[in-house]
């Protein structure tokens, strides 16, 4: 490590919760999210993308961390079932992994993260438009795919 890149090392290691969480939110586990997110480290520090100063870090982190999970996701389809039960309880998380690409991205952007709908428009390199459709439909699933369980409650 040089000189000019420990400055840089520490300010991504200070967004390492962050980005594990955004992780969590597009991976189905713990494990997949440490691996999404192991991968994208490597490519940030790596040197495969190069950082303009001056901009977010934590934008182009994120970036990275979506290229490397749509990058993953072309490879592999998601494990059915696989999903571990969270401190809010096993429903949610399963209920994330039924969500289409696109959608997980902009909830876990937008939601998660909260980022405005410019910024995560943006980090997705869509229109803000589009991610807004996209939201509508991903919290119309979210809804309906966790009323699920009461409608079947006696």
């Amino acid at each position: 490590m040089t000189p000019m890149t420990a400055p840089l090392h520490a300010d991504i290691a200070a967004l390492l919760p962050r980005l594990r969480r955004y992780a969590r939110v597009l991976c189905d586990n713990r494990d997949d999210a440490d691996d999404l997110l192991q991968a994208a480290l490597g490519r940030a520090l790596g040197g495969a993308v190069a950082w303009q100063a001056g901009g977010r870090l934590d934008l182009w982190m994120l970036r990275i961390v979506t290229s490397s999970w749509q990058a993953q996701a072309r490879g592999r389809e998601p494990a059915p079932g696989n999903v571990e039960a969270a401190p809010c309880g096993p429903a949610l998380p399963r209920a994330l992994a039924r969500l289409d690409g696109e959608e997980r991205l902009a909830i876990g952007l937008v939601l998660v993260e909260g980022l405005s709908y410019a910024v995560a428009a943006q980090v997705l390199e869509m229109a803000p438009a589009q991610l807004a459709a996209t939201l509508l439909r991903a919290r119309a699933a979210l809804q309906a795919q966790l009323a699920e369980p009461a409608r079947r409650a006696p």
